[in-house]
């Protein structure tokens, strides 16, 4: 938590793990393990739709993925490409797009392509 720190005056952080839900009024958010760091996480949030929260990392471990058809929509990182020091640590355009069709699910957004211009 040391690299939030500097929101401690701001917000009320908390730390939270695989295996948490997190109940607000209108949704379920569930935190799942991605495999981008050690601690790393997304989310499968149950609300009017289902939908995963899944940009931090490349395909994520199988506790994780076997959960995804059920869900509506699929949000995934695609920061890849052939400048990117993080290979293997995140999905190229290509392997995001592949990664998605194999779910299963209808619907993908990919938030963002590359971080080189």
């Amino acid at each position: 938590m040391a690299e939030l720190a500097y929101l401690a005056p701001r917000l009320d952080v908390h730390k939270i793990a695989p295996g948490d839900v997190i109940e607000l009024p209108d949704s379920t958010w569930e935190v799942v393990k991605t495999d981008h760091t050690d601690h790393s996480v997304g989310f499968i949030v149950h609300a009017a739709r289902t939908w995963a929260y899944l940009v931090d990392g490349i395909v994520p471990p199988p506790e994780t993925a076997e959960r995804l058809p059920q869900c509506d929509l699929l949000i995934l990182e695609a920061t890849m490409d052939e400048l990117d020091e993080t290979h293997g640590k995140n999905f190229s355009v290509q392997q995001a797009v592949e990664f998605w069709q194999a779910t299963g699910i209808n619907e993908c957004i990919l938030p963002h392509y590359s971080r080189h211009s």
